[in-house]
C-alpha cells in the first residue's frame, strides 16, 4: 500500500495530505484489508498510536466512499475510529 510510505511526521504536521491523496488512490478492497491489519495493529504497545492514527485516516477515506461496514466470516462488522 502506497500510502503506508507517505505515512511521515511531515505530513502529520501538514495535517496528512500526501497520506490522504494515497489512500484516495487505493482499491476499496486493499483499504478494507488494510483496515482489518491496523486494527490488529493498533493493540501493539509500541507502535500501536501510530496504527490508531492510520487507522482513522483509512476510516476517513472508507467513510468518504460511503463504506461503513464490511464482511468477514462472522458477518457484517462496523467500520468504526479509534477513540484512543
Amino acid at each position: 500500500m502506497k500510502a503506508e510510505m507517505t505515512f511521515t511526521i511531515n505530513d502529520e504536521k501538514n495535517g496528512y495530505p500526501n497520506t490522504k491523496a494515497a489512500l484516495q488512490c487505493e482499491d476499496t478492497n486493499c483499504l478494507v484489508t488494510a483496515y482489518r491489519a491496523s486494527i490488529m495493529a493498533g493493540f501493539n504497545n509500541i507502535f500501536g498510536r501510530n496504527a490508531r492514527k492510520f487507522t482513522n485516516l483509512i476510516v476517513g477515506e472508507l467513510y468518504r466512499r460511503n463504506i461503513t461496514t464490511y464482511t468477514d466470516i462472522f458477518g457484517e462488522r462496523n467500520i468504526t475510529k479509534w477513540t484512543y
